[in-house]
């Protein structure tokens, strides 16, 4: 049942806690608004057409409108209809998932790669390129030195 005017405004909402989505039709005199799902308490609708009032989308004359009393405001309708409600395509969430997908699987296969060509993981072995010809440097206190130099004559003997 579509009882939409060609100077009717629509605007729609969205509530994915109670999983519900509005249409709010305002026409010159009267405002239908459509629910997917009956999950608003009475309480809840008058507070609803209250903050549409504040925010300008309807007529301020629907202000004190109450759900106990409809036939006090012959101009407001709220009707459970799901005819005018088409569900939103998944492809924006789907596209995204994909795109992080192949995203980490790139950078699996790439870290995976760099593990096999010993740019990853190897610095601590003793046959390592620039751990060959490091002798560890004692201090005068007798500790041993984390930061090791390589010995002058590195560059010349990874050349040879």
């Amino acid at each position: 049942m579509k009882i939409t005017s060609p100077a009717a405004q629509l605007y729609e909402f969205h509530f994915p806690k109670k999983n519900t989505y509005l249409r709010v039709e305002v026409a010159e005199n009267s405002v239908i608004i459509r629910a997917t799902r009956d999950t608003f308490t009475n309480t809840r609708k008058d507070s609803f057409i209250r903050e549409l009032v504040a925010e300008g989308f309807i007529s301020e004359n629907y202000q004190w409108y109450s759900m106990s009393e409809p036939d006090a405001f012959t101009g407001l309708r709220w009707l459970v209809d799901q005819s005018w409600f088409t569900p939103p395509e998944p492809g924006m969430s789907r596209r995204l998932e994909r795109r992080i997908f192949i995203g980490s699987g790139i950078i699996f296969v790439g870290l995976l790669l760099a593990i096999a060509q010993g740019w990853i993981g190897s610095g601590m072995t003793s046959d390592h390129p620039i751990k060959k010809n490091v002798r560890p440097q004692t201090h005068a206190t007798g500790r041993v030195s984390l930061f090791e130099r390589a010995s002058p004559n590195y560059f010349l003997d990874s050349i040879s």
